[in-house]
Formats: structure tokens, sequence, C-alpha cells
């Protein structure tokens, strides 16, 4: 063998065990923690909860400077008290806006921080597109027709109208959260990736994961990596233990779900690795609720949780997140984790992996303790499955229930 055959053979030996081959998850990660699906209601949601009271306070606070006559209105008084009570929203709510993503969004997180001028522009971009037409086509639709037979002060303090603009200001910060921190990230990728490679990174992980055979040839699989994890890191929220033990307990009972779906009707043949993954994630449930108040989660792991756990997870309410203090439920759930842990225990004892072979009672076993997941899981999300109402006249998404019937407010 010649000498330089030799080198490139070494070099190569080398370069396996020093800078690991690039996969393809490696590009779907990345391109899925840039979409950050989720993170906009995550954001919103809880912007929202906060304006609400505030904003509901000022409302009631500027009618009462701006109407003293309680009965009913010409046409001039109405479009005047439109217009001023427009003024005021005006120009009060971008500063709430911008003083919640100060104190709630980017207080004491350093990496968002830095991020901090792209994300405000984005949302006095979206304050200064949609500010009309928010408070415009709720006024016009909700409060003037009943001008004439119910007064301002009831009609603005009770018709949802705080409810309605906290919404819509809240959705606007949730989402310009998520642009401006996409800004941040293409302006920190920029100069180590082409730019032919951010273009598509914005276009989401199948496009991302096309364009990585180019990419692989552009820099080393280490480099890419590192770049990767900086994304990724970005640090998010300490998530309260409730919240995390729940989300563990749903994970465990899906990969419990997995398992079970995955045996014959003789037992014989089944994913041990999906029976492994269920034992591995309900140890770290017992273990994080009885020795933890929280976790850290940061991007990758946001976006990681909402990818898998949608489905079980179901729509979350997050404005009820900085209610839920940083406390650790273990006390509660004692007896049901002592039992959990036993039950796992029971299952260790009535298969063998080897052989595949099962014994009697377990798939009763099995049964009982994903259920009996199922139902702690519920338990500790139970603060964020509280529904919102709903503010639009065509219905909403995210929201819950019908306008205040307004129509039987007669003599008010």
């Amino acid at each position: 063998m010649n000498v330089r055959l030799c080198f490139l053979l070494v070099l190569g030996l080398l370069s396996s065990v020093f800078c690991p081959a690039f996969a393809d998850d490696d590009f779907q990660s990345l391109a899925e923690a840039y979409q950050m699906e989720g993170l906009d209601r995550f954001v919103g949601q809880q912007a929202a909860a906060v304006l609400k009271e505030e904003l509901a306070e000022k409302i009631t606070e500027w009618v009462q400077e701006e109407t003293e006559d309680r009965g009913p209105k010409t046409e001039d008084q109405k479009q005047k008290l439109k217009e001023n009570i427009k003024a005021k929203i005006k120009e009060w709510l971008p500063k709430a806006a911008k003083k919640i993503l100060e104190e709630k969004v980017l207080a004491g997180n350093t990496e968002l921080k830095e991020m901090e001028q792209e994300i405000t522009a984005a949302l006095n971009r979206s304050i200064n597109d949609n500010i009309d037409h928010w408070i415009g086509d709720f006024y016009d639709s909700r409060i003037a027709p009943f001008l004439q037979r119910v007064s301002p002060q009831a009609l603005l303090q009770r018709s949802g109208f705080a409810d309605y603009l906290a919404h819509q200001m809240g959705e606007a910060i949730g989402k310009s959260t998520v642009s401006g921190m996409q800004n941040g990230i293409l302006k920190g990728l920029n100069g180590h990736l082409p730019d032919e490679a951010l273009e598509y990174l914005k276009m989401g992980p199948e496009k991302f994961q096309e364009y990585s055979a180019k990419l692989k040839n552009y820099l080393p699989s280490s480099q890419f990596a590192k770049l990767k994890d900086k994304v990724m890191g970005i640090h998010l929220v300490d998530l309260p233990n409730q919240v995390y033990g729940g989300v563990l307990a749903a994970s465990a009972a899906m990969h419990m779900a997995k398992f079970a779906s995955s045996c014959s009707g003789w037992g014989a043949t089944c994913n041990w690795n999906e029976l492994k993954r269920f034992k591995e994630v309900t140890e770290t449930t017992i273990w994080q609720l009885r020795s933890k108040q929280s976790v850290t989660m940061n991007l990758g792991d946001f976006v990681g949780m909402m990818k898998r756990l949608g489905d079980q997870l179901g729509d979350l309410n997050w404005s009820a997140l900085p209610q839920i203090a940083k406390w650790n439920p273990a006390n509660q759930f004692l007896e049901k984790l002592d039992w959990v842990e036993g039950e796992l225990k029971k299952i260790d004892a009535l298969y063998d992996q080897a052989t595949g072979k099962v014994l009697d009672g377990f798939d009763k076993a099995i049964a009982d303790i994903e259920g009996e997941l199922k139902k702690m899981s519920a338990e500790l999300l139970a603060p964020l499955k509280q529904k919102l109402p709903c503010l639009l006249a065509e219905g909403c998404p995210d929201f819950l229930a019908d306008f205040p019937d307004i129509t039987s407010w007669e003599g008010l």
C-alpha cells in the first residue's frame, strides 16, 4: 500500500472519530427549532392575561372621564366618544405591551435580551399595522349599534372590549417574539452558514433537509453541531414542577400505549424499546416530582415537547402559568408515586424480554399503570386546561364561548 493511500485512510479514520457524520435529524431539529411551533401561544396567552386585567381598569377609568351623561347619544356624540376612547387606547396600549415584553418575556433572559431590538421592532410593526383595525371593528360591531339604549359605561365595560383587545395584543406579542427571535437567529447564523442555507432554513424542515446535501459539503459536522446547539439552547422558561410532572406523565403513558399497541394477540412480538422508554420516563417522572421544583426549558426542549406530545397534551391555556408557583406536588401524590414504583417492579417480574414471553397479569399491570399516569397528568395539568372565552363573532380557534348577550341589557 503506498504512503499516500495510507495517509488518506488514517485521515478518514480520524475524521470519523473526531468529526462525527451529519445526521438528517440534525437538520430537521434545527429547522423545527427555528419554526418555534407553539411558542407564540405560550408567550401570547401569558401576556394577554396580564393585559386583560390592566386594560379593564383603564377602560373603566376612561369611560368615566368621557361619559357623564348616561342617556342616548347623538351620532356626533357617539363618534366623538369612539375617537376619544380610541385615542386613549392607542396611546396606552403600545406602552403597556412593551412593558410586558420587557418585564415578562425578556426580563432576566440574557439570550432573549440580545434579540430585544428585533423583537421590539416586530411588535412595533404589528401594532402600527393593526391597532386601528382591532379597535374599529370591535367598536363598530359590538358597541356603536347599542349606544341608543345602553349606556356607554355598560357597553365598554361589559361587552368584552378589554378581553378582545388583550387577546389581540397578546397574540401580537407572541408572534412578534417568535418573529424577532427568528431574525436574531438568522443574524447569529449569518457568516457561519451561506445565505442560501438561511433562505432554506426559513422555508421549513423539509426544504432545509433538501438543502442538507449542499450544506454537508460547506462546513464540518462538528461546526454545524455547535451552531445547532446554540440555537436550540436558547433559554425560554423555568417550567414549574406541576406542569413538567404532568408533561412527563403524559409522555410515559404515550410510550406505554405504543408498546401495548405493538404487541401481537399472543404477546410474543412487542416493541420492547417502547417499554424501556416508558420505564425510563416514568422513573424520571417519579424523581422529578420527589426531588425538584421546576425544570429549565430551552427552545429545543419546548419545540420537542410540543412536537411529541401535542396530541396528548391538547390545547393548553398558558395564561395560567404565572399563577402556578414553583411548588413540589410530590406530597399530594406520594401514595400514587409509591404505587407506580411498585407496579414498575411488578412489570419487570412479569416478562422476559429475551424470549418475549409474558406471564399472566402482565396485560392488566401495564393497562393499570398507563391509566394511572394519564389520570396523574390530567390532575397536574388541570390549571392549564381552563378554557378561554371567545370574543370574535366568527368564532375563535383559541377561545371558547360567545359574546355576552348585549340584546338582553335593555334598561341599563
